[in-house]
């Protein structure tokens, strides 16, 4: 049986939070994403893991590629 999440309640309600994960996508395989506004965007061009972000981490190097990045589809769904 499916659940019904409503991502309100998931999501932090500071919209300036820096939120990346790693989503599937098909055909292409795992891909770092991280949240712009109500989209998920790609990373893997500059991080190809998490860990490779989480390593060099820079919040305003990752806010400039996050703003640049293509996206990967709207959160809600994916």
């Amino acid at each position: 049986m499916p659940i019904e999440v409503d991502l309100a309640n998931c999501l932090p309600a500071d919209r300036d939070a820096l939120l990346i994960g790693r989503v599937w996508v098909p055909e292409v395989g795992p891909c770092v994403a991280a949240l712009r506004g109500d989209d998920l965007v790609d990373l893997t061009k500059h991080w190809p893991t998490v860990t490779d972000l989480a390593n060099a981490f820079d919040a305003n190097t990752v806010r400039k590629a996050i703003a640049a990045a293509p996206a990967l589809g709207r959160v809600r769904d994916i």
